[in-house]
């Protein structure tokens, strides 16, 4: 499984991490993107691993606690068009708003008419 693994850290813990990160090696230092150079102390990975737990345990200790681990995949165009459709029993009526468009447009009057038509369409026998 693929994990994006976001580490924030400070600056006074940044160049700790980094060391760690480079104890485990090169290679495994340069698995991750740091925006450190630019202000934003946060280093970035994409790993393999087993789980979610594994994932963490790459994550230099001095800032596991505060890394967010997500697991994340590829999408395929087939996947993104079959989310797209909506089965025709789901759709609504062709004159049915979206459901921003109803906010938009705000609450609905109703006018003496079209109470009348209501109420006599509930009450006939």
């Amino acid at each position: 499984m693929t994990y994006l693994i976001e580490a924030p850290h400070s600056p006074d813990e940044c160049l700790q991490a980094m060391n760690e990160a480079l104890g485990r090696g090169p290679r495994f230092l340069a698995q991750f993107d740091w925006g450190c150079m630019a202000g934003q102390h946060v280093g970035w990975a994409t790993v393999n691993a087993g789980s979610e737990s594994e994932a963490r345990k790459m994550v230099p200790s001095v800032v596991r606690s505060k890394a967010r681990v997500t697991r994340v995949g590829k999408v395929t165009p087939d996947q993104v068009n079959a989310m797209l459709s909506i089965p025709p029993e789901e759709e609504g009526p062709p004159d049915t708003p979206e459901s921003f468009e109803a906010v938009l447009a705000g609450p609905v009057e109703e006018s003496d008419e079209d109470m009348w038509a209501a109420s006599e369409t509930w009450m006939t026998p």
